[in-house]
């Protein structure tokens, strides 16, 4: 059997008396793998060639069985979507010493488990250990193809935007020129939850991988190497009112990173409240966010003004309290910067000059 490349690929495997407990999906999709280029066998790299973490994402293109992706994402999460999404939540370590990749994957039975042994049997993988249900890959700079159950996911280079799930619209990551030299966003994906969605992609310095991050908000500098940014991350916990079950993702805390440190906003910014204080996209290193302060049984809202080069800080009372019972994360609404004022809520317009309310408009409602 030829594959698109002319390789050489064995049969699926026959199902025998001690596989037939493999789980159904693995059963249907079969499994196929290349005789030539074996994963497992990949002589390792010189000590400079050695890659520090797996490429962002991996796809099987589809023939045998339907196309899947495998993504991994910093901080040694990994997803299957596509197919083999029982498998997820997936955690990733990497030994660069030894070029060594371990998957530790959910949802392995006995019946998963042949599958994989009988796969470091063959030679597509370094070993697998069902206590922990980890499959150990070999993982250097010239490896092409990972094989995981059966199939062969082959790397997609990292400076290629990953493809969009049908039905969503491809939104261009903001320019590469907002961006210091040696950055790049890239890795274009969706992000969902059950109220909300958007998309994704991975920061880079120099090719290093520093977070998966949201695009809506984008990623601003605000010094000399140092950058504001919003992560997404990946629950581990799937939402089970669907069949396949899905994982949901979704944005966490505004981060203030530089190349040796890293902030949540929170820890950095008076009243800032990861869920609701809603902040612009910094301007020349200026930050407008909503500040909360608990005010039992209310919170009291005020118009907050940071610079991240000087360090100066505004704060402004706004005379106004909000219970913010909602799980909408939008509520206040993004402070809206034109060129001479502030608007919170399209209700208080303070001044920019002398951070002084100037106007208050009567609420919408």
């Amino acid at each position: 059997m030829k594959d698109r490349g002319g390789k050489t690929r064995t049969k699926p495997l026959a199902a025998t008396a001690n596989m037939m407990r493999i789980v159904a999906v693995i059963i249907l999709m079969g499994f196929v793998a290349c005789t030539e280029e074996t994963p497992a066998k990949n002589a390792p790299d010189s000590l400079a060639g050695r890659p520090t973490q797996p490429a962002a994402l991996w796809i099987f293109p589809g023939g045998e069985g339907p196309k899947m992706r495998l993504e991994f994402e910093p901080h040694g999460q990994a997803r299957f979507s596509g197919g083999y999404e029982f498998l997820n939540p997936v955690r990733w370590s990497y030994d660069s010493s030894a070029q060594v990749l371990t998957l530790r994957m959910n949802g392995i039975d006995k019946g998963a488990s042949l599958a994989f042994e009988d796969g470091v049997a063959r030679g597509y993988a370094l070993g697998f250990n069902r206590a922990d249900s980890a499959l150990m890959l070999r993982l250097g700079s010239k490896t092409t193809v990972l094989w995981i159950a059966g199939y062969n996911f082959e790397r997609m280079p990292d400076t290629v935007s990953a493809v969009v799930p049908r039905g969503v619209t491809n939104t261009p990551p903001p320019s590469p020129d907002s961006l210091p030299l040696g950055y790049t966003l890239t890795d274009t994906t969706n992000w969902q939850t059950m109220m909300e969605d958007g998309q994704r992609a991975i920061l880079r310095r120099g090719g290093v991988a520093i977070d998966t991050v949201d695009l809506n908000f984008g990623v601003a500098a605000v010094g000399v190497d140092s950058l504001v940014f919003l992560p997404v991350r990946t629950d581990t916990v799937p939402v089970t009112t669907t069949t396949p079950p899905w994982y949901e993702s979704y944005p966490r805390e505004h981060v203030f990173w530089t190349p040796t440190s890293r902030r949540e906003f929170r820890e950095l910014l008076p009243f800032f409240n990861a869920y609701f204080s809603s902040p612009t996209i910094p301007l020349e290193s200026v930050i407008h966010y909503w500040g909360i302060q608990p005010h039992k049984p209310t919170n009291r809202l005020y118009a907050m003004r940071y610079n991240f080069r000087t360090a100066h800080l505004d704060s402004l009372f706004l005379n106004r309290e909000d219970p913010l019972a909602t799980d909408y994360r939008y509520h206040l609404g993004t402070p809206q910067v034109d060129s001479n004022e502030v608007s919170f809520g399209g209700v208080v317009v303070v001044d920019k000059t002398t951070w002084r309310v100037i106007r208050q408009n009567p609420p919408s409602n």
